[in-house]
């Protein structure tokens, strides 16, 4: 169990976990490494104004390709079995907290969270909240804020986009569910009270909404309870044909009990991944992807500390697997029960106990799980925080996102050596529009991480796989070892979806 001393460490300091002296350490957080491919172009760069498309030039340097993931999450969302939830505001060391009181349901039963585009939103039967972080004044949840739905059993929740409309998804019961529509306009708040709600059920669903997972990809959502179900969001029917690794199975003892997929109810808590792989193994409490290292960490069920870091494809393509970091004491003082992903490298995870403790966790290696992971102590939510996989937005539809690429560390790059041109792709999803439509690019290039300049837009986009000059004042002649882009999301579209990757290039 961890020692007053050892929980005083000061924000930003991390706990080692794997050794018996428990230390404080300085975090570090790193990103990813680049890989290089030459250009094969010939060297025609197209207009010095730019901005449309143009010839990869002979002699480029060209990035990895990168998907399309949301900006750096840093709100974290508790909700305790006393009805107080707890929204932790991280930015670098600094912690910020604000509280709400009166999420209470029937009983003392576990919440079902969801972090939407611009609020939260909890279920607890036979109830919904919505809280606005912005505007809702701390304390008592106002009743216009509550929502009774009639459930009678556990509600979970995920909110998602179709037609270019924002929705909330709610299901209980007997495959029974609401699919409410939500506001355009920031916090988009749930219309729940609007005529054009769908409440319906699916058939052959006898008990569902204990936990759920939603792939934002192709709008389908999972969920358990006893039996499981699934349904397609953009026609309200049922969905028979299981996740990508509905029939994968691992030949590793230990993993095999890990790979269920979308066949049966035996985790606690469902989760799973951005390309829609369901993670719901045998004697788990819940998952959580990283994308950053590509992991699955895992939390066992009613097990004291337990905690086993796995490549993703071992749980959903590759039958023999390796360099995966067993089952093994994460020294919290009490067993993990919640976790959910920040999507720059580190977990969120929960005890479930009094305290409530809220703790970030990070590899200690990115490129070799078995080295272990580190443990941040954030704070405490109070009150055991019994809740399920989503609470940082992780899965949520994607409405901005950033990728740094730090060309130094491309193979052929030639230090303090201007650039001549700076060119960006993208690659469209199989089946998607090849037109880049209703998102915006914006691109900046620098030397020094600590004096980023500010982001310019590019005004025109090629379409799917055709190179885009970037021409903007950060980047025009100049030495550069990092270009970093934005994309968001315009007009109520959901067109970032279809992007399968980004990419972008320099010649020196």
């Amino acid at each position: 169990m961890l020692n007053m001393t050892t929980r005083a460490c000061v924000l930003g300091a991390v706990v080692s976990i794997f050794t018996g002296l428990l230390s404080c350490t300085e975090s570090n957080f790193s990103g990813g490494s680049n890989m290089i491919r030459r250009g094969k172009g010939d060297g025609k760069v197209g207009k010095p104004d730019g901005g449309g498309t143009v010839d990869l030039p002979a002699g480029s340097i060209v990035s990895e390709q990168r998907k399309v993931e949301a900006t750096d999450i840093h709100r974290i969302w508790t909700v305790s079995r006393d009805g107080r939830a707890t929204q932790f505001s991280v930015d670098g060391d600094k912690i910020t907290t604000k509280t709400w009181t009166g999420l209470v349901g029937e009983g003392t039963y576990g919440a079902r969270t969801y972090v939407t585009e611009g609020g939260f939103v909890a279920a607890r039967y036979p109830k919904l909240f919505f809280i606005d972080p912005e505007k809702t004044p701390e304390g008592a949840l106002p009743q216009s804020q509550i929502k009774n739905i009639g459930a009678t059993n556990r509600i979970c929740v995920a909110s998602y986009v179709k037609n270019n409309k924002r929705y909330l998804f709610a299901a209980f019961g007997a495959g029974q569910f609401w699919d409410i529509p939500m506001a355009d306009e920031k916090p988009y708040r749930p219309l729940w009270d609007d005529p054009s709600v769908v409440k319906s059920s699916i058939a052959g669903v006898p008990a569902w909404g204990y936990s759920c997972f939603i792939d934002q990809t192709r709008n389908i959502f999972y969920s358990q309870l006893g039996t499981f179900g699934a349904i397609n969001l953009n026609t309200l029917a049922a969905h028979t044909t299981g996740a990508p690794n509905h029939s994968f199975e691992s030949s590793d003892p230990l993993i095999k009990t890990l790979t269920k997929g979308s066949r049966e109810v035996v985790s606690y808590a469902m989760s799973g991944d951005p390309d829609g792989n369901v993670y719901n193994g045998d004697g788990v409490y819940t998952m959580a992807y990283d994308s950053s290292s590509d992991s699955v960490w895992v939390s066992k069920r009613n097990v004291l500390q337990n905690i086993g870091i796995f490549p993703r494809d071992c749980l959903t393509k590759e039958k023999s697997c390796a360099g995966y970091l067993n089952f093994v004491s994460a020294g919290l003082g009490s067993y993990l029960g919640p976790m959910s992903a920040l999507r720059d490298g580190r977990i969120v995870a929960t005890t479930r106990d009094p305290l409530g403790s809220v703790y970030i966790l990070s590899l200690k290696d990115k490129n070799d799980r078995t080295k272990g992971f580190t443990s941040n102590y954030i704070g405490s939510a109070g009150g055991d925080p019994y809740m399920y996989t989503d609470f940082t937005g992780a899965t949520l539809y994607i409405r901005e996102a950033q990728q740094s690429f730090e060309m130094s560390k491309l193979p052929g790059y030639k230090s303090g050596k201007p650039n001549q041109s700076t060119l960006f792709t993208w690659k469209s999803k199989s089946g998607a529009a090849k037109l880049w439509k209703d998102i915006k690019l914006e691109a900046r290039c620098f030397d020094d991480v600590g004096k980023k300049p500010a982001y310019e837009e590019v005004k025109s986009v090629g379409e799917s796989d055709k190179y885009t000059s970037i021409v903007v004042q950060s980047c025009k002649a100049k030495a550069a070892k990092f270009v970093e882009v934005q994309l968001t999301q315009l007009n109520n579209s959901a067109t970032l979806t279809d992007i399968e990757f980004i990419q972008v290039a320099i010649k020196q």
